[in-house]
């Protein structure tokens, strides 16, 4: 797999890998010890909007596995379309990161480039934040088997990751919301056809808060 763009891009067995891989990073990285897996590759980030965390991480990641850093100004696909714009990437990085566009664009973008593209953050999913979120809960709780996730708020970027999460790891995940705000039922009738977990939604707090492992929002 070329792309960072979805969990459901992954089997299970490869997402695991992922996390096994970031508790030793984790560890040689309190030991200044980080690999220079990406010394004599260049790291483009895009990131649109005005969130630093996410940026300041995947800098800070990049320079201290040996990468070399560079910014990306501009919009997607204001300037130029999309599809040269991956082009002229393609020949001055190894790897991009994009943080804040239309999860449409992000798609066509590693569509249209032959280098591998992290969505750091779409409107649609934000499944970087999610792994994350999981290795830690992984690392304190023990495993991930039978976590169960209130997510309370519509069903943001946050919200659609962690039920992409529930597709790809045994854990359950609960909406709770308005009526208004829930998630469409098909879109969940779908995610269940091929999770591991389960996905629900509801819109009494009190009936799956109590049984919370974990109780996640959106702000």
């Amino acid at each position: 797999m070329k792309d960072f763009i979805s969990l459901l891009d992954y089997t299970h067995q490869e997402l695991v890998r992922i996390l096994d891989r970031a508790d030793v990073l984790r560890t040689l990285w309190k030991q200044n010890q980080m690999p220079p897996t990406l010394s004599n590759h260049q790291v483009g980030l895009w990131f649109l909007g005005q969130g630093f965390r996410n940026r300041l991480a995947f800098e800070i990641g990049s320079r201290a596995m040996g990468g070399q850093v560079a910014y990306i100004p501009g919009d997607l696909g204001v300037q130029e379309p999309l599809e040269d714009i991956g082009y002229y990437l393609e020949n001055w990085f190894t790897l991009l990161v994009v943080r804040g566009a239309r999860h449409d664009d992000l798609v066509y973008l590693a569509n249209h480039t032959r280098i591998p593209v992290i969505n750091a953050r779409t409107n649609f999913s934000h499944p970087c934040e999610i792994m994350g979120d999981l290795q830690f809960i992984r690392r304190h709780r023990g495993t991930l088997d039978g976590l169960k996730v209130v997510f309370v708020g519509e069903v943001s970027n946050l919200g659609m990751s962690w039920f992409e999460a529930a597709a790809r790891f045994p854990i359950q995940v609960t909406q709770v919301a308005p009526e208004k705000f829930l998630a469409n039922r098909s879109m969940i009738t779908e995610l269940n056809s091929q999770a591991m977990g389960s996905i629900s939604r509801t819109t009494d707090l009190e009936s799956v808060i109590a049984d919370a492992d974990l109780v996640y929002t959106d702000c």
